[in-house]
């Protein structure tokens, strides 16, 4: 089942054992491109954390290993110059047994 639904699903969480929130922005928020935007996601996994990525619009814009233990506040400042009309915002984490989850939510340019 777990196969399946890393092949099957997406933009939500794949691996059980993990949970991402994004608490800033939220989905479906408008941004204006003069601005910084401020990205915060609280996650918690029952195995420690290995690997954080972030991506805009599918392009990586940070990355971060080891030393997070199981729950983390993710915060990371963008200024989205290229930001289009509509655009992904992504987290994926990878934990310490190599399984991974990913949340993604939609950010509207003003």
């Amino acid at each position: 089942v777990m196969e399946w639904a890393k092949n099957n699903i997406t933009g939500d969480m794949v691996n059980s054992s993990s949970t991402l929130n994004f608490s800033s922005p939220l989905n479906g928020s408008f941004i204006s491109t003069n601005n910084s935007l401020q990205i915060e996601a609280q996650i918690n996994s029952l195995v420690p954390l290995k690997k954080i990525e972030l991506y805009w619009n599918d392009n990586k814009i940070d990355e971060l290993y080891s030393g997070f233990g199981n729950n983390y506040l993710y915060k990371f400042s963008y200024n989205p110059k290229d930001a289009l009309s509509q655009n992904l915002l992504t987290l994926k984490i990878t934990d310490n047994n190599n399984q991974g989850s990913q949340k993604s939510i939609i950010i509207f340019r003003n």
